[in-house]
Parts: structure tokens; C-alpha cells; sequence
């Protein structure tokens, strides 16, 4: 089976939501505003020339017209990705980013759970957190993702994995080993 990973970035952040630990080369598309799907063939079928835009390129890319059209694309392969899943009896696993960008993926998330996408057997994992700051503070990723995702759609509490700001200092190292773990 072939690994499916999605990335979307901006400047200082990065994401990855990713199920399998196979992962091997795969093509990478963007759009402009930074938004990659590793699974556009379906959507945008490759050409086997390369561009004069593509030529110093280390990773083949595609652009999508906008940024609806990526949040689009890639709420579909989630769906895909999480029926998929739940039809072998497995779960997935998200690699989720905080910030302005994924919002809009997420708003199409929540409203393919409105129409029937089920989370129950979905697994999350958040990129990072504010240090020193309580999950429910108002700039806090934790209560960001809740308030953009997890309280829109039907995934377990236990199954949504920010990592915690207040951990003491010297117990980071030891914290961050296990939360990687995890994602293992």
C-alpha cells in the first residue's frame, strides 16, 4: 500500500499528516499559498516533461489554482485516507498544524463530518505548543485546535495529542522522546 502524506506550511510551521510508516519517495504537489499533496495524480495527472520552473526543483510539484481548491483536494484524500482505514479496521493518523493556513482545511473537515465522516477512529498529533502556557490559555495551540477542529467532529478526546507547555524544564528532552514515541 502506498503512503499518503499531506503537508502544508507557511513560513514557520510545518506539518505533516502522514499514515504509514513506509515512506518512501513520493512525489510532493503544492499550491501557492503552500499547501502539498503527495496523492494529486487522481485530481492532476503528472506530465512527463519538466519545465523550465521545475528544472532545479528536488521535489516534482504541482500548483493548485488557490487555496480552496487545495483544502479541497486534500479534505477528499483524508476522507479517502480515513475510510480507507476504518474499512481494514484501522486507524489513521494526522499530523496536524496550528495557524491561519490549515483553518480552511479544517472548515472543509468539519463539514465532510457533518456529512457523514466519522473521527471515531482517527489519531492526532499536533506539531507543538506555546511553553509555559495552560491548554485552555487564548493563545494556546491546545485550545486552538479545539475550538478550529476537535470540537466540530466526532474524535476521541484521547486520541488528540498536543503536546503539553507546561512541562517542567528539565523534564523537555525526556517528554519530547516520549510524545515522538507516540507518533510512532
Amino acid at each position: 500500500m502506498s503512503a499518503t502524506i499531506h503537508i502544508s506550511f507557511q513560513f514557520d510551521f510545518f506539518s505533516a499528516i502522514l499514515n504509514a510508516k513506509e515512506l518512501s519517495t513520493i512525489p510532493l504537489h503544492a499550491s501557492l499559498n503552500g499547501f502539498i499533496s503527495l496523492n494529486p495524480q487522481k485530481y492532476y495527472p503528472m506530465q512527463n516533461s519538466i519545465s523550465e520552473k521545475e528544472q532545479f526543483e528536488k521535489i516534482p510539484t504541482i500548483l493548485y489554482p488557490d487555496a480552496d481548491a487545495a483544502c479541497t483536494i486534500l479534505a477528499t484524500e483524508i476522507r479517502e485516507l480515513i475510510e480507507a482505514r476504518d474499512a481494514e479496521g484501522k486507524k489513521s493518523i494526522l499530523g496536524l498544524a496550528t495557524g491561519s493556513t490549515p483553518t480552511r482545511l479544517y472548515r472543509e473537515l468539519i463539514r465532510l463530518h457533518r456529512e457523514g465522516l466519522s473521527f471515531a477512529n482517527v489519531i492526532t498529533f499536533n506539531l507543538d505548543e506555546y511553553y509555559g502556557l495552560e491548554p485552555d490559555h487564548p493563545e494556546s495551540y491546545s485550545r486552538f485546535m479545539r475550538e478550529q477542529l476537535f470540537d466540530h467532529i466526532n474524535i476521541p478526546k484521547a486520541n488528540t495529542h498536543v503536546p503539553d507547555g507546561l512541562v517542567g524544564r528539565h523534564e523537555v528532552f525526556e517528554y519530547c522522546q516520549k510524545y515522538e514515541q507516540k507518533i510512532e
